[in-house]
């Protein structure tokens, strides 16, 4: 056989999903200096294991209570390539500023709610009520209770206008 000795190479590319870095520093330097460090160690790690990071898909927030100056010009890089930064962001189904409002979240589920009591008030004199209270549950009721310990400490003032739409949704069930 004068052909040669042909070895196939499969690479399999795995792209990792939902991972966070937390870093946390008493001023803008230490933070810098805490990001570059980590993003040759992660850059490292990423190759090593055979896995593919999507820089598109990257972003970043800042939270502070303190001036952010240094920061605000800096743009981190990973693989040589810029990442956005985020003023909101969705994590585990919640919507996260960078001010720690949730305005942006409450406004979110008050849309969620509107739009599921109409299917309500649609089926309303349809279905049992045994029925209609189950979908008010899985409906409207699930939305409000999931993640309350985070979003729900907000000022009276911000959760008026979720508790608005919680009322029109129950009115629809009786």
């Amino acid at each position: 056989n004068d052909m040669p000795n042909i070895q196939k190479v499969v690479k399999f590319i795995l792209y990792v999903d939902d991972a966070n870095i937390i870093l946390t520093g008493a001023n803008a330097h230490e933070l810098i200096c805490k990001y570059n460090e980590l993003s040759k160690l992660l850059a490292d790690w990423v190759a090593s294991n055979d896995l593919q990071l999507n820089v598109k898909k990257t972003n970043y927030m800042i939270f502070s209570n303190i001036n952010i100056g240094h920061l605000v010009d800096y743009e981190p890089k990973m693989l040589n390539r810029p990442i956005e930064r985020k003023k909101i962001a969705k994590f585990l189904g919640v919507h996260i500023d960078d001010n720690l409002h949730w305005t942006h979240h409450i406004n979110t589920l008050c849309t969620k709610i509107s739009k599921n009591s109409w299917i309500l008030y649609k089926m309303k004199g349809i279905l049992p009520q045994k029925i209609m209270k189950t979908l008010f549950h899985s409906f409207i009721q699930s939305h409000l209770n999931y993640c309350t310990s985070i979003w729900g400490l907000g000022t009276k003032n911000s959760l008026k206008k979720l508790f608005v739409c919680q009322k029109k949704a129950i009115r629809t069930l009786t």
